[in-house]
């Protein structure tokens, strides 16, 4: 409805290399400061410096639901 979420989780994988970003962060390939999977007050999650291409992802806002796609 427009409404900001905060504290929703996002997850993204690579559609090719089939790598989650989770899976860089954790083997420092990514920058703790360069990924945001978890909504901020206004919403917003946000990457840098990850690989272009395709990306499934979903998003899970607790009892306000579930999302997914791919970009």
């Amino acid at each position: 409805a427009g409404a900001s979420v905060a504290g929703a989780v996002l997850a993204l994988v690579h559609a090719e290399l089939e790598e989650s970003v989770e899976a860089w962060l954790a083997a420092d390939l990514l920058a703790p400061q360069d990924a945001r999977l978890v909504t901020d007050e206004a919403g917003r999650a946000w990457l840098h410096g990850v690989p272009h291409g395709r990306y499934r992802w979903t998003i899970d806002a607790g009892s306000l639901g579930r999302g997914s796609g791919e970009l």
